[in-house]
């Protein structure tokens, strides 16, 4: 078993740097509204080391307290508008089945 916890393990440097730059605009949106963390942490209902986390550019905080901080700063809107459109007929696949391993394989 090996003893490396989430924090330690692979994080591609792509991500980082997102949530590097994600984390400086909600910290930018937050400083503009006249809010301080604390303020920030009670409207969407989370902890204040949740908001520290998230402008710290933390990668385990959880997804729906970044999205709520991200609504509540008004940059979802803002960042939804850059996502694809995917039509919904492309979801509809099937499922990915593995092929069946056997003995004779090896």
């Amino acid at each position: 078993v090996s003893n490396m916890d989430y924090k330690n393990k692979f994080f591609p440097l792509d991500a980082e740097i997102f949530i590097k730059k994600l984390s400086q605009l909600i910290k930018k949106s937050r400083l503009e509204k006249n809010l301080r963390q604390i303020d920030l942490a009670q409207a969407v209902e989370v902890s204040l080391s949740t908001i520290k986390r998230i402008e710290n550019a933390d990668t385990s905080v959880e997804t729906g307290a970044l999205l709520k901080t991200i609504w509540y700063l008004g940059i979802l809107d803002q960042l939804s508008q850059t996502l694809p459109i995917i039509e919904d007929d492309k979801l509809k696949q099937k499922r990915i089945r593995l092929s069946i391993v056997r003995d004779e394989d090896f």
